[in-house]
């Protein structure tokens, strides 16, 4: 499996007097090998689960530290500045839950479809 052209998007989202983050994660992807009988929404669904999981760890691990790895401070900073100085005054910012990441593999390709779509040359 290859995962290609990522793009990641935060969100900040006002709920009331609350403030939730979020992650939107979109890839690409291109199985290269598979085996017989794998089905692909299964493989996608395992792929999006998998990348969730890496990224909730990470971001925990960041916290550990009092790291930003997903730059959350600096975009409330520059885009929600008047919730940024809310919590800068109070020094508690808003805490990422796994369920607010959202992951997202489309489409998903096999490399035999890929190259089927190739022609081959004239002779």
């Amino acid at each position: 499996m290859e995962l290609l052209k990522p793009k990641l998007k935060r969100r900040v989202i006002n709920i009331q007097n609350d403030i939730k983050i979020g992650l939107d994660i979109k890839f690409t992807g291109i199985i290269r090998q598979s085996t017989e009988g794998v089905i692909a929404p299964k493989i996608k669904k395992m792929i999006e689960e998998k990348i969730r999981n890496e990224v909730y760890e990470s971001y925990v691990k960041s916290q550990e530290i009092s790291g930003d790895i997903y730059q959350f401070e600096d975009y409330m900073y520059r885009f929600k500045n008047s919730d940024w100085k809310k919590f800068h005054d109070s020094e508690k910012f808003p805490t990422l839950m796994k369920e607010d990441i959202h992951v997202k593999v489309a489409p998903l390709k096999s490399i035999s479809k890929i190259n089927s779509d190739v022609s081959s040359p004239p002779h």
